[in-house]
C-alpha cells in the first residue's frame, strides 16, 4: 500500500519541478557600464628592508571620471 503511494507523490514532484524549470526568466538585465581601472607604474619585483618604509605609487587611469583622493588602501 505505501508503495503505491510513494511513486505517485515522487511523479507528482518531478512533473511539478519540470514545469517550475520551464518558468519565464524574470530577471534584472539593465546592465550599466562600470567604472573600470588600469593599473600602472608597478613593477614585477621590489625589495624592502625590514623595519624601513616601504611605498609603491601606481598611476591609475578610470574609464569614467573619478576622484582618486577618494580610495585609499593602507596595509
Amino acid at each position: 500500500m505505501l508503495n503505491k503511494i510513494k511513486y505517485p507523490t515522487i511523479l507528482y514532484i518531478i512533473a511539478f519541478s519540470i514545469m517550475l524549470s520551464c518558468s519565464e526568466d524574470l530577471g534584472n538585465y539593465g546592465y550599466k557600464e562600470i567604472n573600470e581601472v588600469n593599473i600602472e607604474g608597478l613593477e614585477n619585483e621590489y625589495t624592502g628592508l625590514l623595519g624601513q618604509p616601504f611605498e609603491i605609487i601606481p598611476t591609475l587611469n578610470f574609464t569614467k571620471d573619478s576622484d582618486e583622493n577618494e580610495d585609499d588602501y593602507e596595509y
